[in-house]
């Protein structure tokens, strides 16, 4: 029950600082959409989504590598933080120049440029605070990075809430983010300094050849999930403008304000995964179908939920009316959400088995298929090919990680048959969504969690020993 002490509290304390983290930033991303209205959101999006494509090439894979490698040799923790640090200013400063080459090709106008010179300079301070971030979750101090998470939220967010009153542009905004980074580097510095007490400057011997050709795959299925991602963002703004990119990024903000949830599961137990895959194949197949069970319960009904009611969510966070045409978009793009939430757990699982290499092929499939759909969908149906597209991309992406599985795990499909239950349950609830739709928002959101709590009660779908992990999550988020 140890380790599943440890799960449930880095769990409790991830969850916490996640939701606080993606509430404000959830809000703040509809404050910033609301203030710049579709078209200047467009903007906003595409840059935001141009940098996270810089970023995953300024990481090189270094910060997964780092946090499996010292999850297991604890006592190389300075001789990485050493080498990572170093390396990874150089590769940042290699990583601007490209970016600035590459904005000036795109024939965007003067602000996108501008935008993209300002933010590009993040990438650096992004690079050097994850380095720190990842020794904490290796060293399993999650709660280090859940605090500092949420302040520097706070900054950014009274930052960007002060400049929308003083009615400053898009570039001030973009700003706010940067200073935020740039104020989190500093601070991880100094806590890393005062947890982790060094005696002297360590050589960066650490970082061999060797090294990076092992994290090489991390980046690649990095960069190749972020285009599998984001790349409707790029490939919308290019081929529609900057509107239709609002109206999809809108919807889409939503989603990602749920992301949180698979995030800090998956945060908290790849230590635990990357020991497992080390020590025991039956606990790695053990503690992936809880995984499994865990999230499709929270997705699903979801998923079900917001589907029935987009339009009513729309209009309750847009209050501009550049955005109801964003309500088809969410419905589309709540179908893809339980696939997201299995391949997170997909995909980590492979990470601790050391086969990011499986992993970045079944990516690069995937992200293939994304792309040639994008550019045959969205020419014709805009931003709804692009939901359509994330939903198919999404599927399959699924059913290639779980032909891998099966072949690593060597488990059978009827193992996870216990699904089914969560299935149902979720198709119930939506027909009491879908035939008291009219009631308040409220209400319909209050009964519903009723009657799914009550449905998976009546199918027993969580056994005694998750509902003892459960209640240990509970236990320990309450202290």
């Amino acid at each position: 029950m140890g380790t599943i002490r440890r799960i449930a509290k880095n769990t409790a304390v991830l969850t916490s600082s996640e939701v606080i983290n993606k509430v404000l930033s959830l809000f703040l991303y509809i404050a910033i959409a609301n203030y710049l209205k579709d078209s200047g959101y467009g903007k906003f999006s595409f840059i935001i989504t141009v940098l996270g494509f810089f970023q995953v090439i300024a990481n090189f894979g270094l910060d997964k590598l780092t946090i499996r490698e010292v999850s297991k040799f604890k006592e190389k923790t300075h001789e990485y933080v050493a080498s990572m640090l170093r390396f990874k200013f150089f590769l940042a400063l290699l990583t601007y120049l490209i970016l600035v080459i590459f904005i000036n090709l795109t024939g965007k106008g003067p602000e996108v440029i501008y935008g993209v010179y300002l933010m590009g300079f993040s990438i650096l301070f992004i690079g050097l605070s994850n380095t720190y971030m990842a020794i904490f979750n290796a060293h399993e101090k999650l709660e280090i990075n859940a605090i500092l998470l949420v302040f520097i939220k706070l900054i950014i967010v009274g930052l960007t809430f002060l400049g929308i009153y003083l009615k400053v542009g898009l570039l001030y905004i973009l700003s706010f983010f940067v200073i935020g980074e740039a104020i989190r580097t500093i601070i991880f510095h100094f806590l890393y300094k005062k947890h982790f007490k060094i005696s002297k400057v360590l050589k960066s011997g650490i970082l061999s050849k060797k090294t990076l050709i092992t994290a090489a795959p991390f980046a690649a299925i990095g960069f190749a999930s972020l285009i599998y991602n984001h790349i409707d963002i790029v490939m919308l703004s290019l081929m529609k403008g900057d509107k239709p990119v609002g109206w999809y990024s809108a919807a889409y903000t939503l989603i990602l304000g749920l992301m949180f949830i698979p995030r800090c599961y998956m945060l908290s137990i790849f230590p635990v995964l990357s020991r497992y895959a080390r020590d025991s194949n039956k606990m790695l197949n053990f503690a992936w179908q809880k995984s499994i069970k865990i999230l499709l319960a929270i997705s699903l009904p979801v998923s079900v939920g917001v589907y029935f009611l987009s339009a009513r969510f729309i209009n309750l966070f847009y209050s501009s009316g550049s955005y109801t045409r964003s309500s088809l978009a969410l419905q589309i793009l709540m179908l893809a959400m339980p696939w997201i939430f299995i391949n997170a757990i997909n995909i980590y699982l492979l990470y601790a088995a050391n086969k990011q290499k499986e992993a970045t092929l079944i990516v690069l499939v995937s992200t293939v298929i994304n792309i040639g759909l994008n550019f045959i969908l969205i020419p014709k149906y805009s931003y709804i090919g692009a939901a359509w597209t994330t939903v198919a991309a999404e599927i399959i992406n699924v059913c290639l990680f779980f032909w891998l599985i099966s072949y690593l795990l060597k488990f059978r499909y009827k193992d996870i048959k216990s699904i089914l239950k969560v299935i149902v349950s979720s198709a119930i609830l939506g027909l009491f969504i879908y035939k008291f739709i009219l009631l308040p928002l409220i209400v319909i959101i209050v009964l519903s969690a009723a009657i799914y709590a009550i449905l998976l009660l009546l199918t027993r779908y969580f056994d005694e020993e998750e509902y003892e992990i459960i209640r240990e999550v509970f236990s320990r988020g309450v202290k």
